[in-house]
């Protein structure tokens, strides 16, 4: 990435231009299409939802082929939606005067609070429902748990449950982008 001095290169503007450039030239060169997170995520929660179907309500068959799989959805589903709580906090909280000040990286405000918090504020200033911000913290903390405590990826017994977790986890993204403007 090219940058003035002091440009850590993470701007959202260039990089995301730059991972654009680089996924069109990588697809016009070899026709295969780098997948965005929210494809990924989506591809990740329809195969998930068919290995429950298919696994009837047995669990440790379930737990056998896509433990790993668990875990990478939530901690995709997780980043997606502190990358779109980040935008709409951002764009909707903090004011313009201050997000459009150079040297002022509205990402770099809302990692200094957490994504707890953003989501708190969020909620409490009306930007997102309360019922939304509630499904996000379930969804990280669901994500934490099975990233940070790997026992718990072996204490998942009720299909049924995951199965809700992985819907509120896509709904609560396809909220979020509405909100921000995405879909």
């Amino acid at each position: 990435m090219t940058g003035d001095a002091g440009d850590d290169g993470d701007s959202e503007d260039g990089e995301s231009a730059t991972f654009t450039a680089a996924a069109a030239s990588t697809t016009a060169a070899t026709g295969w299409v780098v997948p965005t997170l929210e494809s990924d995520l989506r591809d990740r929660a329809a195969s998930l939802r068919d290995a429950i179907e298919r696994a009837d309500g047995d669990y440790m068959d379930f737990l056998s082929g896509h433990r790993d799989e668990l875990v990478v959805f939530f901690a995709i589903a997780s980043e997606v939606l502190d990358d779109l709580g980040r935008e709409l906090f951002t764009r909707e909280l903090l004011a313009a005067e201050y997000r459009d000040r150079e040297g002022v990286n509205g990402r770099a405000v809302v990692d200094e609070l957490g994504d707890a918090k953003t989501f708190d504020l969020l909620g409490h200033y009306g930007v997102v429902p309360d019922d939304l911000a509630v499904d996000v913290r379930d969804t990280q903390d669901y994500r934490a748990r099975l990233v940070h405590e790997p026992r718990e990826r072996h204490r998942v017994t009720d299909l049924e449950r995951l199965e809700r977790r992985i819907r509120t986890a896509m709904d609560a993204v396809d909220e979020l982008q509405d909100l921000a403007g995405n879909r």
